[in-house]
C-alpha cells in the first residue's frame, strides 16, 4: 500500500490537472468555477490588453458594424498574450528565488540566521550543502528550531533531502531524533514527501494486526542503491506506521534511533545565571555610544512547562552581533543567557570592554562608533572630507519585511558602497551608514 500526503501545494497540481490552466482563445469556452457558459473580462483595458480587444469587438457588435478582429487574428492575439503571461510568470518567479539566494548567502556571510523566514533557511541549508559543509552558526540555528518544535516541513525536507547524514554534527542528529520521536506524524511526511519527489524509490508502507496491537513496515529505495526497510509497533495502525517511518528516516541518514519521547536536552536543568549580565551588556552599550542592544523571545510547551529561548543583536560599528539562549524556565534568564554570551563574544573580538577604557566614550575619533551614523556620516560630508552620501533602499521582500540600503560615498576619489538588510527601513539605512562611517574614519586617520 502506498500512503498519500495531500497538503496546499498537490491539491492545487491536482486541481489544475482536472480544470486545465487558464489561457486565452479566440472562442468563449465558459467559466468552471463561476459555471457559466460565456465569459470574458473587460475590467481593465488600461492594463490588459485582452479586456481592450473584447471592448472592441462588442462596441463593434453594437453598432452594427465590422468586427475589428477575426477569428484567424484573435487566434493569434491570444497564443501572444498566453506566451506573455508564461514569460512574466517565470520571471517574477526567478526573481523571487534571486532575492531568497541574496537573502540566505547574506545571512550565512554573517552568521545571523534566526531572522530568517522557513524558505530563506531552507535555501541556506541548499547553499550550504552545495559548498560540502554545514556552518556551526546554521547547524546552530536548525538545532534551536528542532529543540522548539517550530522547524516546519519545508525546512526539515530541504535538511533531509540535501545534506548527507554523515555531515550532521552530534547535536543536530540527536536534536533531529528527538524531534521525530516528538513529532512521529512529521517522519511520515518526510517519507512520503522523499517518494513524490523521486528520492525514495517503490516506498511501500504496510501495516498489519487488529485491535489494539500492529506493526507496519516502511520499505524504498533510494537513487544510489540504498536499500532501506524499517519495522515500528504501536497501539493503532497510525501509530505503528508512524514508528516505522522514524526508524526509516534515520536508517536513511544513517542515525541511531532511540528510545523514549522526552526531550531531555531542552528539559534538562540550566545552572542558575551569575550575576546580571543583561545589565552589565546595556551599562557597555551607554559607556561606549553605542545603540541598545533589540531583544527576542518566545516561549514554547505546555503553560506548565513552558521553556524559554532569546536573541540579543547589536550593532557596532555596522557589524552585526548577536547571541542566543534556549530551553530556560523563564524569560529572564533566556535574556540573561544570550547577554551572557554575547558578551563573550565581544570580549573575544576586542569590541567593548576589552578595547575600550572603562569611561570613555567611543565617539567618532577612536574607531567610528557613533550612536547616530546616518547624521554623522553626513556631517563628515559637510566638512569637506567627502562627497555627500547618498542611499538606496528597495524593499527585498514583503512578508516578513526585509529592506536593502545600499550607501554611496566617495573616498578619496574612489566610490564606494556599503550594503546592509534589515526588517525595517531605518535600521537598513543605518547599517549601511555606520558601515560607510567605520570606513571614512579609517581612511581619514591614514
Amino acid at each position: 500500500m502506498q500512503s498519500k500526503v495531500f497538503d496546499a501545494e498537490n491539491v492545487q497540481a491536482q486541481f489544475a490537472l482536472v480544470v486545465g490552466k487558464a489561457h486565452y482563445s479566440a472562442y468563449a469556452k465558459g467559466h468552471f468555477a463561476l459555471a457559466i457558459g460565456c465569459y470574458g473580462h473587460f475590467t481593465s483595458p488600461l492594463r490588459r490588453y485582452a479586456d481592450l480587444i473584447n471592448l472592441r469587438q462588442v462596441r463593434a457588435h453594437l453598432k452594427s458594424q465590422a468586427l475589428p478582429y477575426d477569428t484567424e487574428q484573435l487566434n493569434s492575439l491570444a497564443q501572444d498574450l498566453n506566451e506573455a503571461m508564461e514569460r512574466r510568470k517565470l520571471e517574477r518567479t526567478q526573481g523571487f528565488k534571486d532575492v531568497v539566494t541574496r537573502t540566505a548567502t547574506l545571512a550565512l556571510e554573517r552568521n545571523r540566521l534566526t531572522h530568517l523566514a522557513d524558505h530563506e533557511l531552507a535555501k541556506a541549508v541548499k547553499l550550504a550543502h552545495a559548498a560540502g559543509e554545514l556552518p556551526e552558526g546554521l547547524s546552530t540555528e536548525l538545532v534551536r528550531r528542532l529543540d522548539y518544535a517550530i522547524a516546519t516541513d519545508k525546512l526539515t525536507d530541504a535538511l533531509v533531502m540535501e545534506v548527507p547524514g554523515k555531515l550532521w554534527p552530534d547535536s543536530l542528529k540527536a536534536a533531529f531524533l528527538n524531534w521525530m520521536l516528538l513529532n512521529p506524524a512529521r517522519s511520515m511526511h518526510i517519507v512520503n514527501h522523499g517518494a513524490q519527489i523521486g528520492a525514495f524509490k517503490d516506498m511501500t508502507i504496510s501495516p498489519a494486526g487488529e485491535g489494539t496491537s500492529f506493526t507496519a513496515q516502511v520499505r524504498f529505495h533510494t537513487t544510489d542503491g540504498l536499500q532501506v526497510q524499517a519495522s515500528g509497533a504501536g497501539a493503532r495502525k497510525k501509530d505503528a506506521e508512524q514508528n516505522a517511518a522514524n526508524g526509516a528516516v534515520a536508517q536513511f541518514l544513517g542515525l541511531s534511533v532511540v528510545d523514549g519521547a522526552v526531550n531531555s536536552r531542552a528539559l534538562e536543568a540550566a545552572a542558575p545565571v551569575v550575576g546580571n549580565p543583561k545589565g552589565a551588556l546595556l551599562e557597555l552599550c551607554q559607556k561606549c555610544g553605542w545603540d541598545m542592544p533589540t531583544f527576542e523571545g518566545m516561549g514554547k510547551g505546555p503553560s506548565h512547562a513552558m521553556l524559554f529561548s532569546a536573541t540579543v543583536t547589536l550593532i557596532v560599528s555596522g557589524q552585526l552581533y548577536s547571541a542566543s539562549a534556549n530551553g530556560t524556565s523563564n524569560k529572564k534568564d533566556a535574556e540573561a543567557r544570550a547577554c551572557e554570551a554575547l558578551l563573550l563574544k565581544l570580549a573575544d573580538a576586542g569590541v567593548g570592554a576589552a578595547k575600550v577604557p572603562v569611561g570613555a566614550p567611543c565617539t567618532i575619533d577612536n574607531g567610528g562608533q557613533h550612536p547616530n551614523p546616518i547624521g554623522a556620516l553626513q556631517e563628515m560630508a559637510q566638512k569637506g572630507k567627502f562627497s555627500p552620501p547618498d542611499y538606496l533602499i528597495t524593499t527585498l521582500q514583503v512578508d516578513p519585511p526585509k529592506f536593502q540600503s545600499i550607501a554611496t560615498v566617495t573616498i578619496n576619489g574612489q566610490r564606494r558602497t556599503f550594503t546592509a538588510t534589515s526588517n525595517a527601513k531605518q535600521d537598513a539605512k543605518k547599517i549601511s551608514a555606520a558601515m560607510a562611517l567605520s570606513e571614512c574614519v579609517r581612511k581619514s586617520e591614514h
